[in-house]
């Protein structure tokens, strides 16, 4: 019924129809074999998976964890979202009753990561400073309250050819518990100065970005989208001469992005400074790409999850996708059951509107013998938990555990 989608209705996660119960279960499953995130699917009242579709997909997933248990697929991404675990706590922000510059600064970067044709991992600060992430081409850093042990976790990613994305106010907070720009400044290695004025959470791109981080985001707003709220005190905003500026914060003279070359040793690092956050897809996309990493897919609209042995695309809208490898690969539909390419360094295909594809990629020549599923005696009805445990704050799979239970339906 048109209105009654989940989406609309704020229920998300649930389904009306069967179509998209099978969807978001792909999506979901795509998703556990390329991050080794834990899933579970749970019976809940009984009769929540009791169709035949749904018995044989379930199927086809238990053959598809099996096969991952036995050849572990390893982390590919190149890009870090770091949040500091206090951000919540620490953030400065006067919200006037909104929350927006928190919504932004979370749930709608996350969408933007999402949807830059690449995988990401999603870490703590304490990781950096633990020793256990291993190196990222891009980092998107999310902090405000930096003691010296995080500082020094942040200087130690600012190695060569590595680009930072920092949104916010990183390093507000001077020793004394005051608001500093120098702390901002000195973390971000860009000069940066405070207003208090309140002003809008938002930035917009200039119209001039060949070559520079923002190229093919010109003209565009960012922020939390509210133009009429003035809900953000203090602001940082740009101030360093030997900075590229890249846009202003909405309605101001005040250059709220920015982005610079700093030397380190054996080179040079790029920072790039944003008065607020949800930060682009293409600015992020950019600066990987300016690093060295790899774009698999351009599509603006579709959600990615990659390994070293699997590409799940989520795509809302459908369409032709051309999916670009590292290497050469032999490439399996796990869920139609059939090659799309051999030997390829790449590879198109049809997404359906509103659909999840998930390709298993392995070198060329190996034999994968798929075999056809068994149904479940007496038609089967599932109540079950499919759980992937991982070792290691970047989700490199170590080890994996599935449960498969089945209870026989009874007929009237």
């Amino acid at each position: 019924m048109v209105g009654m989608e989940p989406y609309l209705l704020q229920e998300w996660g649930k389904t009306y129809t069967l179509h998209d119960t099978i969807e978001l279960m792909k999506r979901d499953f795509a998703v556990v074999l390329a991050k080794g995130a834990g899933l579970w699917w749970y019976d809940m009242y009984g009769g929540w998976f009791d169709d035949d579709e749904i018995y044989d997909l379930v199927a086809v997933m238990k053959q598809e964890m099996d096969y991952e248990i036995a050849n572990p697929a390893q982390n590919v991404s190149e890009v870090a979202w770091v949040i500091d675990e206090d951000i919540l706590s620490t953030s400065v922000y006067h919200f006037g009753g909104t929350f927006s510059p928190l919504n932004s600064s979370h749930y709608l970067q996350k969408e933007e990561l999402a949807h830059i044709g690449a995988p990401y991992d999603q870490l703590y600060l304490c990781d950096l400073e633990a020793g256990t992430a291993k190196d990222y081409k891009v980092y998107v850093i999310s902090a405000t309250d930096l003691d010296e042990s995080e500082m020094a976790a942040l200087e130690s990613i600012k190695k060569p050819g590595v680009t930072i994305l920092w949104y916010g106010l990183p390093g507000v907070y001077a020793a004394d518990g005051t608001f500093s720009a120098d702390g901002i400044s000195a973390v971000t290695g860009i000069e940066v100065s405070l207003t208090y004025e309140a002003l809008t959470y938002n930035v917009t791109l200039g119209s001039d970005l060949a070559g520079t981080l923002a190229e093919g985001a010109e003209g565009m707003l960012y922020g939390d989208f509210d133009l009429a709220a003035r809900n953000a005190s203090p602001m940082a905003y740009v101030t360093d001469e030997e900075a590229t500026a890249l846009g202003m914060l909405h309605g101001t003279s005040y250059t709220g992005a920015a982005q610079k070359v700093i030397a380190c040793a054996g080179g040079s690092w790029t920072s790039y400074y944003s008065s607020v956050s949800n930060i682009p897809a293409e600015v992020i996309r950019n600066a990987l790409v300016a690093s060295g990493g790899h774009v698999y897919c351009e599509s603006a609209t579709d959600a990615l999850f990659i390994s070293s042995g699997y590409i799940g695309i989520s795509s809302p809208y459908g369409g032709e996708r051309t999916v670009t490898l590292t290497e050469a690969c032999d490439v399996w539909d796990v869920f139609a059951g059939e090659y799309v390419a051999k030997n390829a360094t790449s590879f198109t295909f049809e997404a359906d509107e509103d659909s999840t594809r998930l390709f298993k990629t392995v070198p060329p020549g190996t034999v994968l013998f798929p075999e056809t599923p068994e149904e479940p005696a007496g038609g089967g009805n599932v109540g079950l938990i499919v759980g992937l445990s991982v070792g290691g704050a970047v989700l490199v799979v170590a080890a994996v555990a599935v449960v498969l239970i089945v209870h026989s339906r009874r007929r009237a």
